[in-house]
């Protein structure tokens, strides 16, 4: 009889348990969506603020800036003389002539990914292959792309 009851009090304690512990899921689900939706504001916001800096309305900026990711990697990583370059990117253009895939305009050695090494062997840092600062002014001024003059 005794052994009865403790193994009913043990099913009571677990299902106890249980709902506890689906209270802190939904819980910390809930808390989890808030924070996502607070931090995409955020990041919305560093599109208003790019926009404003660059004193134009954030439907003025060119679409790759209107990206809130590349918007707030601009804002916290950009200090003073420290240019950068912003891509988007076309792939299309990559792939114009169907016997030389991934290559500009056909060129080999006219790729994306070439592009992207130049970019960080002369001293660019990559962020997101869309975003290539420079130390300084003169580091951004003698790159030299790999594909020379663009035709």
């Amino acid at each position: 009889m005794i052994r009865n009851i403790l193994i009913t009090n043990q099913n009571e304690t677990l299902l106890y348990l249980r709902n506890d512990i689906k209270k802190f899921t939904d819980h910390h689900e809930k808390m989890t969506n808030f924070f996502q939706k607070f931090f995409h504001k955020v990041k919305e916001i560093n599109v208003v603020v790019l926009a404003y800096k660059c004193a134009m309305e954030p439907a003025e900026l060119p679409e790759a800036l209107q990206d809130p990711k590349v918007a707030t990697i601009l804002l916290s990583e950009l200090k003073k003389d420290m240019p950068a370059l912003v891509f988007q990117w076309n792939d299309a253009g990559f792939n114009d002539v169907p016997n030389m895939p991934n290559c500009r305009n056909g060129i080999p050695g006219q790729t994306k990914a070439a592009l992207i090494a130049n970019l960080v062997a002369n001293r660019a840092v990559n962020w997101d292959d869309t975003i290539f600062t420079f130390p300084n002014g003169t580091a951004i001024g003698i790159w030299d792309p790999p594909s020379g003059r663009s035709s």
